[in-house]
């Protein structure tokens, strides 16, 4: 079943629902209301009838001579025939138009009787009315006007009223039958067109492929929520297909950077068996081999690494970490580096987060190696720590050769190096960035990098903060003589 039909099949349904309840309770209001006015009528013409006779303590009297009553003057179906009878059965009064037809003749008789209940099938409804004398005379006593009890009688046919009734129910029938003919028409037309985008959406989505990455779904501008879902759906497109756009792009760039390494790797062991060798370029080669290795299980590292989801990255936050006395501890390990005194430390006390220590070592290990790397020997590489606000701002400032303005949006891609570093020969992946970004964003911070060639760069880390009101670590800082205040302030951009 469509999505039309559907959406049809429920409004109209509603539709007949609220049609039938109308026409019900309309056609049972109007025959209350008719019946009501009908029964009326008959009630005023039986007291016209009742204030003509006289009641006195030993007789009735029914004198239409002296009270002139006009009802029953006219033959019409709609008009009222009355009888007035006495405690005999004997009628003594009645209408004019009361002529010998079956149904006159059935009002004669039912007005003779105490109790009148008409028949089921009857098209005529009664009144009556019973008067009697508190002492009535001896029946010798009276005269033929004096009665001892009479009984008044109202009749009229419900035959116009019942004509009317049906009338009204064949115009309660067929005229909203009708309507709902015309709303399932116009309706069924007006949700095909309202549908009519969704249909266009679906057969472009149909004949979509995964080669096809430029192609959309159609947005008719409706300014409704269909346009809104439209726009939606194209949004995660483009997003699907970027992703899927780097990942393919990734897969080539990892594929040619481990070709690198195994290309080396295979060419010196051809090299090495062509002939036999003495230990010592045996020992040679085999270190050659070794450091491309290790560069080798560096790349398939930072890959497995890049390849994880963010969430099982931040799942790795644990409790609040002191990162005041933590920096005082990874100092330790760059001692041996032989830039060790280009390095300077700096932390303002009391600063707390979340992060995982494995991961910010990673990202400080990328940052500082990254810095070193592109910076002359004898230029200060400055590490601080302080808060930005509800943030910790952590800056890695270098003075070296700095990074073109159209290549800073690009140095987080994967595999990417700009020109000046291939130029250099120095030996790089261009994954460690990309493993800082997205260590940072799985944290729940961001990284941004200011640079200016020819004077250096720097990158500011923004990670979220800890709060922590007992049981805090103490500080373990040692920066020995390698604090900020020994070096001059870094270089600034403006």
């Amino acid at each position: 079943m469509t999505l039309v039909s559907r959406v049809s099949a429920f409004f109209l349904i509603a539709l007949a629902v609220i049609l039938l309840a109308f026409s019900v309770i309309l056609y049972g209001l109007s025959s209350y209301y008719l019946y009501h006015h009908f029964d009326q009528r008959l009630e005023s013409s039986l007291n016209v009838l009742v204030a003509s006779i006289e009641v006195e303590d030993d007789d009735v009297k029914w004198e239409p001579t002296d009270h002139t009553v006009t009802l029953g003057t006219e033959n019409g179906v709609e008009d009222v025939r009355w009888v007035v009878s006495n405690e005999r059965g004997q009628v003594v009064g009645r209408s004019h138009n009361l002529q010998s037809t079956p149904e006159d003749q059935l009002v004669l008789n039912w007005a003779t009787r105490r109790d009148v209940t008409a028949p089921a099938s009857s098209t005529w409804r009664f009144r009556q009315y019973h008067l009697a004398a508190p002492r009535p005379k001896p029946l010798k006593e009276r005269d033929y006007r004096e009665h001892a009890e009479l009984l008044v009688t109202a009749a009229l046919s419900t035959n116009e009223l019942d004509l009317a009734l049906n009338q009204l129910a064949m115009l309660l029938i067929f005229l909203p039958t009708g309507c709902w003919i015309l709303a399932a028409i116009g309706g069924r037309w007006f949700c095909s067109k309202a549908i009519e985008p969704v249909r266009r959406m679906s057969r472009s989505a149909r004949a979509m492929t995964a080669d096809d990455i430029h192609t959309r779904l159609p947005v008719a501008k409706t300014g409704d929520e269909l346009e809104d879902l439209g726009r939606a759906f194209n949004a995660v497109l483009d997003q699907v297909f970027d992703a899927y756009e780097r990942q393919r792009q990734f897969a080539g760039d990892a594929a040619h950077q481990l070709r690198t390494p195994l290309t080396v790797l295979q060419g010196q062991i051809e090299v090495l068996l062509r002939r036999p060798r003495s230990v010592t370029e045996y020992t040679g080669t085999l270190e050659l081999l070794r450091g491309q290795v290790d560069e080798f299980r560096e790349i398939v590292e930072a890959l497995l690494f890049l390849a994880q989801p963010d969430d099982k990255i931040a799942a790795q936050n644990g409790s609040p970490i002191d990162l005041t006395g933590w920096i005082g501890d990874y100092q330790k390990k760059w001692h041996p580096h032989p830039r060790w005194n280009d390095l300077f430390f700096y932390a303002e006390p009391d600063l707390f987060s979340a992060a995982p220590p494995e991961l910010l070592k990673q990202m400080l290990d990328n940052l500082i190696g990254n810095a070193l790397k592109y910076s002359a020997v004898g230029s200060s590489v400055t590490v601080q720590m302080r808060r930005a606000n509800d943030s910790i701002l952590l800056e890695v400032s270098d003075r070296g050769r700095g990074i073109e303005v159209e290549d800073v949006r690009l140095i987080f891609q994967p595999f990417f190096r700009s020109v000046a570093a291939r130029q250099s020969g120095i030996a790089g992946t261009g994954l460690g960035l990309s493993i800082v970004s997205r260590i940072v964003g799985a944290l729940g911070g961001r990284i941004e990098c200011q640079s200016v060639i020819h004077q250096g760069t720097r990158f500011n880390v923004y990670l979220p903060g800890a709060q922590v009101t007992a049981g805090r670590p103490s500080t373990n800082l040692d920066l020995s003589s390698h604090s900020l205040e020994s070096i001059p302030v870094p270089w600034s951009h403006h």
